[in-house]
């Protein structure tokens, strides 16, 4: 049996390295014993033991697995990974999500809309850029009239999430490319948004508890229409149940 003494800043190891890639922690300083004996992994009877002992963590290189007093010590996102799961860390809140960090729900980007009106082109889960962060999961619009997209959500659903703004990387004549986006539910205006060209994207929290048809409306606030063209992007569109 291999066995090798580690100082914990090994425990760093263990806690940042292996557990929270990207993440630093204070450690004190003491002297513990483990082995790094290999262990073959099963996961619902498919075998998926790391052939070389050790697994890339984001770049470096750590065991894929050792004992400490008995028990076995894994890489959290490498079995997470195993299990098809996506791990996240949320520095604010010192939290580790394995899975979705959303709840039970789903993405808009995911439904068909039962109604698209005037729209000239709506893309879903392409490459996007707000606030100079690049998102892959959302709806973009382009258009150049009042354009409305509608989906059934049948009263499933109690929060709509996400992020909205005029999509970047895009070139814009002046700030007549302004639009407003408003969210209605069931023929109620639930929420607006005025989109101007340089501003910030804005954060979309709205209570859709009860509705059974939600409505994206998109319009030119100075009515200039056929004239001036747009797109707005609403990135990690959620849906909670």
């Amino acid at each position: 049996m291999k066995r090798i003494n580690l100082k914990s800043a090994t425990i760093g190891f263990i806690a940042g390295a292996v557990f929270f890639s990207g993440v630093s922690f204070a450690a004190t300083t003491s002297t513990i014993q483990v082995s790094f004996d290999k262990v073959n992994f099963w996961i619902n009877g498919v075998n998926k033991t790391v052939p070389s002992g050790s697994y890339n963590n984001n770049g470096t290189e750590v065991p894929a697995s050792f004992m400490y007093k008995g028990t076995n010590y894994l890489p959290m996102r490498m079995v997470a990974e195993m299990l098809g799961k996506e791990v996240t860390w949320d520095g604010k809140t010192t939290s580790v999500f394995v899975g979705s960090t959303k709840g039970d729900g789903v993405y808009l980007s995911d439904l068909n809309p039962k109604i698209s009106k005037n729209a000239n082109s709506v893309q879903v889960n392409k490459k996007m850029l707000l606030g100079g962060q690049v998102y892959t999961n959302g709806i973009s619009i382009s258009e150049y009239a009042v354009t409305d997209i509608e989906y059934a959500l049948d009263s499933k659903y109690k929060k709509f999430s996400g992020l909205v703004g005029l999509g970047e990387g895009i070139k814009y004549d002046n700030y007549s490319n302004a639009r407003v986006v408003t969210i209605i539910g069931d023929g109620n205006e639930l929420a607006s948004y005025t989109l101007l060209v340089g501003s910030k994207p804005q954060e979309v929290n709205v209570d859709v508890t009860g509705v059974l048809s939600l409505k994206i409306s998109i319009k030119d606030p100075e009515d200039h229409y056929d004239t001036i063209y747009s797109t707005v992007d609403i990135v990690n569109p959620f849906l909670l149940k």
